[in-house]
């Protein structure tokens, strides 16, 4: 997301950045002042790329619906991993990879709310509704809405057992390797995956032969 925000700016846009504190929680009441009606579009990462930290979607949805924002949501990171349900949130666009669902590459898909006025980024023939002109990619259209790790197989009990197993790892790690600490590791997180920051490595010297 940030290179587009980027090229967006050199573009003439008007781009906010916002931080997270240091366990990559984001702070609700500096997002709410930094999104004013009559901005164009409010943008969210559900699982973030640096600590895979969780958002509270419902609470941003929410925020940017009082002031008439269109939210767009990246979930590449989560779907697949958490529940999600678009009906029970105000979420206008979200995002999605199927690489990070264990399919192919190069395929990904874009939920618009039949709510929300959709201009193509590319324009073409009538493919996708009118949405995204060009031939599609038919197998990995296909591929992506066979993945068995779809949002509704996902249990509640893998995601305990998943989380139990990453807890369990990171606490060998962390007592194991000295200077180490989990990013994220006061907030809620995709179960699945972990981050680590290292003070100070000594690796020993590669032996001459």
């Amino acid at each position: 997301m940030l290179r587009p925000c980027q090229d967006l700016e050199k573009r003439g846009c008007t781009v906010t950045f916002l931080g997270v504190d240091q366990d990559g929680n984001l702070d609700l009441a500096k997002f709410e002042a930094a999104n004013s009606p009559g901005d164009r579009t409010g943008f969210d990462d559900v699982g973030e790329q640096r600590d895979r930290v969780l958002f509270p979607v419902e609470k941003i949805a929410e925020i940017c619906r009082r002031k008439g924002l269109p939210l767009s949501h990246r979930a590449v990171q989560a779907v697949g991993k958490i529940p999600m349900r678009l009906r029970d949130t105000a979420i206008n666009l979200l995002s999605l990879s199927a690489h990070k669902l264990h399919g192919p590459k190069g395929i990904g898909a874009l939920y618009v709310n039949r709510q929300t006025r959709f201009s193509p980024l590319i324009a073409g023939g009538s493919q996708e509704n009118g949405r995204r002109g060009g031939t599609e990619n038919v197998t990995g259209i296909v591929a992506l809405g066979k993945r068995p790790s779809s949002p509704a197989n996902i249990s509640q009990k893998r995601n305990c057992n998943i989380r139990s197993i990453r807890d369990r790892f990171e606490k060998s790690a962390l007592e194991a390797v000295s200077g180490a600490s989990v990013n994220g590791a006061g907030a809620a997180r995709i179960p699945t995956r972990r981050v680590y920051r290292l003070k100070e490595l000594n690796l020993p010297r590669r032996s001459s032969f």
